[in-house]
């Protein structure tokens, strides 16, 4: 959450409280002054970090809560080498980190922002990662493949590290939930594996054989 100053009438006048729990970043025309720790504060406090000559500068409260925010996605229809559609489940664990450059790329002018909304803001640049990750491998390993998703993590660390340092946050983990497939493409999986069709260029037109690819 974001207040201006001029919100709340002699807002860094009165007692400031600082609860457990969040962060409270004061900012002097866009610029990080510096975090108010949990607690009670007057203007003693909070007031001597602002001081500057009055109306030449622009003060803001940047609230964030100071634990760390779990993202869930799942991304169902994602195709396989195979092709085989899979079914992909991912945690991300962000945290607030630079909130001078948070304030100015997340909120920008608005006053708040819920976590849904964080999660929907990375959820095509995870997918994208997801989805390239998967269509160049096979349906067999990645299904039960620790390494697979251990891979895949570290693709997404990748990826995703200058988006989410430009926003002002952090990651804390990043974990894949795993690969699953439909029942119906599983079906058809285990079956291409024992019984592939190929179908070959011969003499007098095309004959059907069964075997593995080449």
């Amino acid at each position: 959450m974001r207040i201006e100053a001029e919100d709340v009438p002699g807002f860094f006048k009165k007692e400031l409280c600082v609860e457990s729990g969040f962060r409270v970043a004061l900012l002097l025309d866009g610029h990080l002054s510096g975090e108010v720790p949990p607690g009670w504060h007057t203007l003693g406090g909070v007031g001597s970090m602002i001081a500057g000559p009055a109306g030449t500068r622009r003060a803001t409260a940047v609230i964030v809560d100071a634990y760390d925010t779990e993202l869930h996605y799942t991304f169902p229809n994602l195709m396989t080498l195979d092709p085989v559609r899979i079914r992909v489940g991912l945690s991300l664990v962000i945290a607030a980190h630079d909130l001078a450059v948070l304030n100015g790329a997340l909120l920008r002018h608005r006053r708040s922002i819920a976590v849904n909304e964080v999660r929907d803001f990375l959820r095509s640049r995870v997918r994208e990662i997801v989805a390239a990750y998967v269509r160049c491998r096979f349906v067999r390993d990645l299904v039960d493949s620790g390494i697979a998703r251990s891979q895949l993590e570290s693709e997404l660390a990748r990826g995703l590290a200058e988006v989410i340092s430009a926003h002002g946050l952090s990651f804390r983990t990043i974990r894949c939930l795993g690969f699953t497939v439909s029942a119906a493409d599983e079906v058809v999986s285990n079956l291409d594996d024992l019984f592939r069709i190929h179908v070959r260029a011969k003499p007098g037109g095309f004959q059907m054989t069964g075997g593995s690819p080449c």
